[in-house]
């Protein structure tokens, strides 16, 4: 804490400073105008512009101040959470870079196909199947599916994993900014897919997502349960993602899915959420292929041969069949 309180000494030092110096100049004006009137008309051509460059000078230290702080402030905090693990707090260091890396362009998504009379889901092994489709598009796709019934809407998302290193949303820097707790580009594409497919008051939505999409569909929840989004987001199917620093949420019901061989949960080091509503499923792996343990398609099909009822009815839509719309995404403006 004594390198705050020394950092916020010398800003406030540099302000000041500023300050003064705007005081030189307008007392520089009042001295040499009787002896220099030329000098001081000089002076107070240019005055507009050397007092603009003060105050913009005054509000970028200001401005600096307050980011560094905020910044210093959550990596404090994170280093006393016990729900954050050296994962999180080095992808709160990186994701001003991932940030950057991901440019300032807008998020667009784009329907790309419909289609009607798509039966509801029976089961959550349905669910991961439907799932596995979605990531096989070459492209970031998600898919949205609404259906109807006494009780409301029910609208479900799927949100694929990690595509590439580097090239598009669906990749490392989405999962850097997501480990570190900040709204990330496939966020803002789900929130879109969803509202251009109706989503809104009183609709309830089930979000399944594999990896970074697991990560995504839980923060979706974590905006919902504060009134972030205008409908509920009271179920996830999660599987494969590191969750470990979510606090709870309030009124989520999450079915979280993991292999035995599968590293990639394990990397914030703190394991699965352990909420009320939430449970956990694990999957034998034998496979000595930590990569091939981790794809959707192994989690699909090692999930057909798997029995109980419980896990399987999680994820279950109940009513006559609906609509499902796919969206392809990306960061830049709309093609």
């Amino acid at each position: 804490m004594t390198s705050t309180l020394v950092s916020q000494v010398e800003l406030d030092r540099i302000k000041l400073a500023l300050v003064h110096a705007g005081e030189l100049v307008a007392l520089e004006s009042l001295v040499g105008g009787v002896t220099f009137p030329f000098h001081v008309l000089a002076i107070l051509h240019r005055l507009p512009e050397i007092v603009g460059r003060i105050r913009n000078l005054i509000r970028a230290v200001e401005v600096a101040g307050q980011q560094f702080f905020e910044a210093e402030s959550k990596v404090f905090g994170h280093l006393t959470d016990s729900r954050i693990g050296v994962m999180e707090v080095l992808a709160t260091a990186a994701a001003p870079i991932a940030q950057l890396g991901l440019g300032a362009g807008r998020v667009w998504v784009r329907s790309t196909l419909e289609q009607h009379n798509e039966p509801a889901p029976g089961s959550t092994s349905a669910m991961v199947d439907r799932l596995a489709a979605v990531a096989e598009n070459p492209r970031p796709t998600l898919r949205v599916d609404v259906y109807g019934g006494q009780l409301g809407r029910r609208f479900v998302v799927y949100v694929p994993g990690t595509k590439s290193f580097l090239g598009g949303p669906l990749d490392m820097r989405t999962n850097v900014l997501e480990l570190a707790g900040k709204p990330s580009p496939v966020e803002r594409a789900v929130e879109l897919a969803l509202a251009d497919s109706g989503a809104g008051a009183g609709d309830s939505v089930t979000v399944v997502g594999h990896s970074l999409g697991g990560m995504v569909a839980v923060s979706l929840a974590d905006k919902s349960a504060h009134g972030q989004l205008p409908y509920t987001v009271d179920k996830v199917i999660e599987v494969a993602a590191p969750l470990g620093r979510h606090a709870p949420i309030d009124g989520l019901k999450l079915l979280s899915i993991d292999g035995k061989g599968d590293l990639i949960p394990l990397l914030d080091g703190l394991g699965k959420p352990n909420w009320p509503g939430s449970s956990t499923l694990k999957v034998p792996e034998p496979s000595l292929n930590v990569v091939k343990n981790h794809e959707i398609e192994t989690y699909a099909t090692d999930l057909e041969g798997l029995g109980g009822s419980h896990w399987q009815s999680f994820g279950a839509v109940t009513g006559p069949p609906g609509r499902s719309r796919f969206f392809e995404f990306g960061v830049s403006e709309v093609p």
